[in-house]
């Protein structure tokens, strides 16, 4: 009898200290550029319907990198990508939204130029599955301080780390990461 073992994704090599030395703005652009391609391309290849739950959705490879893949990873009935122009700049942003209300008071001088709505993966597969078989989108896989979403994709390991006293975690996207060992003085 043989055994097949699947491939292991890993994650990218660096070491959690010169990720939490970062802002979370670097932190967060780093993630986009060296972790989160390698995500994606695991969810086309390995997610069932994945790649047609794109295709219907019209969500290409950028905005799931954007706006961090696992945002459309959770069950809900929908999201939205709201267009906002700055009325005094001209500058345009996009902004990831759970809600259908774009009530905030920092967009008194916007004004929304577009509304996409994008029916999460979950919530599409459930819907267009003709298996019906349910998803399992829990990290299934771990070996010392190696852990692995469905037991193939390699976390970024940001835990085995002591950060100071008041170390702000907030506003660093923390998806897809192992926390364990994560010590704050």
């Amino acid at each position: 009898m043989t055994t097949i073992i699947s491939k292991r994704i890993e994650a990218p090599a660096i070491h959690a200290h010169e990720l939490w030395k970062m802002n979370p703005e670097e932190f967060n652009q780093w993630r986009k550029k060296y972790d989160y391609p390698r995500i994606v391309h695991f969810f086309k290849e390995k997610l069932p319907l994945f790649k047609e739950w794109m295709k219907d959705q019209n969500v290409e490879d950028e905005i799931l990198i954007e706006y961090s893949p696992s945002n459309f990873l959770k069950e809900r009935e929908i999201i939205h990508l709201y267009t906002i122009i700055d009325k005094d700049t001209e500058e345009q942003t996009v902004v990831l939204r759970e809600d259908n209300n774009l009530s905030d008071a920092r967009l008194s001088k916007q004004v929304i130029r577009n509304k996409k709505s994008i029916i999460p993966y979950p919530n599409w597969y459930y819907k267009n599955s003709k298996t019906k078989e349910p998803l399992n989108l829990e990290m299934t896989y771990s070996s010392g301080r190696n852990h692995y979403f469905k037991g193939e994709l390699g976390l970024l390991d940001l835990g085995n780390s002591k950060l100071s006293s008041g170390f702000y975690l907030g506003d660093r996207n923390l998806d897809f990461v192992s926390l364990a060992g994560l010590l704050q003085l």
